[in-house]
């Protein structure tokens, strides 16, 4: 409720929220890694750990979305086993788009 989200089935309500809570979480913590971390484990998580939590799951999740974002790891360009694609419009913000198994 608090995100504005009534049904999580909805794609366009999912994202929505999604997007308004990393957000949220790069305003309180001020850093992208501390807020995918928050995002991926709980803020609690990240702040009872003073930073990245050492929860193996939370750390790839921060390093796999570092990769594709900066577009310097072997696994750009895949993300779950489906082709990515990643484009910064000409109003500075990030476009990911991904494609099925059948393209």
């Amino acid at each position: 409720r608090e995100l504005s989200v009534t049904d999580p089935w909805s794609p366009e309500q999912n994202v929505r929220g999604g997007t308004a809570y990393l957000k949220r979480l790069l305003d309180r913590f001020g850093d992208l890694e501390l807020a995918l971390a928050a995002y991926n484990a709980g803020p609690e998580a990240v702040l009872q750990h003073s930073g990245v939590p050492p929860y193996a799951e939370t750390r790839e999740y921060v390093r796999k979305i570092r990769c594709l974002l900066d577009g310097g790891c072997e696994e750009d360009g895949e993300l779950d086993g489906r082709p990515v694609r990643i484009e910064r419009g000409p109003d500075n913000r990030i476009r990911i788009t991904t494609s099925g198994a059948g393209g």
